[in-house]
């Protein structure tokens, strides 16, 4: 089954990739390291490796980023 979310995903995986990005975006909007990493994962068979992000949470990482991401254009 295809995530709904891959897009928002991948485009979380890519603005978090450079090193250290991922700390400075926990940092700045409360969201955990691990709730960050299990939110860009595609690939995993395991259910506690992944999650679907929140509303709350998609908007406070595109206000981090200045951008919108895919599909809220």
């Amino acid at each position: 089954m295809d995530d709904p979310q891959r897009e928002l995903k991948q485009w979380l995986a890519e603005k978090v990739s450079p090193h250290g990005e991922a700390i400075r975006l926990s940092q700045a909007t409360g969201l955990s390291s691990d709730k960050i990493t299990r939110s860009k994962e595609l690939e995993s068979s395991d259910p506690k490796k992944r999650r679907t992000l929140q509303y709350e949470e998609i908007r406070a990482i595109a206000m981090y980023f200045k951008e919108l991401p895919p599909g809220y254009e």
